[in-house]
Formats: structure tokens, C-alpha cells, sequence
């Protein structure tokens, strides 16, 4: 397991290489995308406990590497950059027609009922230019684990 991602709150670091975490699962193999690296992180917080609960278990994929944009109904790790900081949220995707992006939390916690609207170029994880833009959409939620 990577780390801790927040469902609320933006969390500072890298997402994909939390250093000095050393919780360890066991997940099966998953058929839908072989070979491709996944990670998975513990979820904090309660901006979308409707799906995933605090201390939830989330695994994910890069964009990159499955090779497609997010769609709406994907939920993601969204990536935002300030000051040569990254801090990363989990979220769902909603892409609207005019190519706006909209984070939105799935919760019940009235404090986390208002969309995060992104500018369009948030789809692509790397600009032509190699610099990361303000915000990204990093990785696709393909699995979740929780107890009942």
C-alpha cells in the first residue's frame, strides 16, 4: 500500500510514492488491466463516505497507463499543484459537454457538498510540455476494500 489518501481535504505529497509507509494487502489480479502497475492507499475523511467510507482500501491506475482520458462516473485522484507542491483529493469525475471538469464528493457530510470545477486541461496528466499544469486527473478508482 502507497499511503493515505483524503476523501475532503487536499493532501500534500506524492500520491505515487509515499515514503516510509509500510502497510501491506493482498489484492487478486484483475483481468481488466494486465500488466499495469496499481497502487492502493487508505482513505481519510468523509467527502465521499457514500462510496468509500474512512479507512477504506482504494486501488488504483495511472491514466497514462491504461492509455485513455477519465470519463464522467470515474472516480479519481485529482492532482493539484501550488507553490512546488502537489497535493492530491479522491473524488468522482463528471466531464461536461463544453469541456469543463467537475470534482465532485459523495457525501454525507453537508460541508463537502460543493462541485471543485477544473479548468479542461486537467485531462491531460502530461502537457506536451513535460510541466504539469495547476491541476491533473492522476488515477482511475478500479477496486475498493472495506469491512462490512
Amino acid at each position: 500500500m502507497v499511503g493515505k489518501i483524503q476523501a475532503g481535504l487536499w493532501q500534500s505529497g506524492d500520491m505515487f510514492a509515499q515514503e516510509g509507509y509500510s502497510e501491506y494487502i493482498s489484492i487478486t489480479p484483475d483481468d481488466r488491466y494486465p500488466g499495469i502497475k496499481r497502487w492502493a492507499f487508505r482513505v481519510q475523511g468523509d467527502s465521499m463516505d457514500l462510496l468509500y467510507p474512512s479507512g477504506t482500501i482504494v486501488v488504483a491506475v495511472s491514466y497514462c497507463d491504461i492509455a485513455r482520458p477519465p470519463k464522467s462516473g470515474d472516480k479519481v485522484i485529482a492532482i493539484r499543484q501550488e507553490n512546488g507542491l502537489e497535493e492530491a483529493t479522491l473524488k468522482e469525475i463528471e466531464v461536461r459537454d463544453d469541456g469543463r471538469v467537475v470534482l465532485w464528493p459523495r457525501s454525507t457530510n453537508p460541508d463537502f457538498s460543493q462541485a471543485i470545477v477544473l479548468p479542461k486541461s486537467s485531462l491531460n496528466p502530461f502537457p506536451d510540455n513535460g510541466c504539469h499544469d495547476e491541476y491533473r486527473i492522476a488515477g482511475m478508482i478500479i477496486q475498493s476494500i472495506r469491512r462490512e
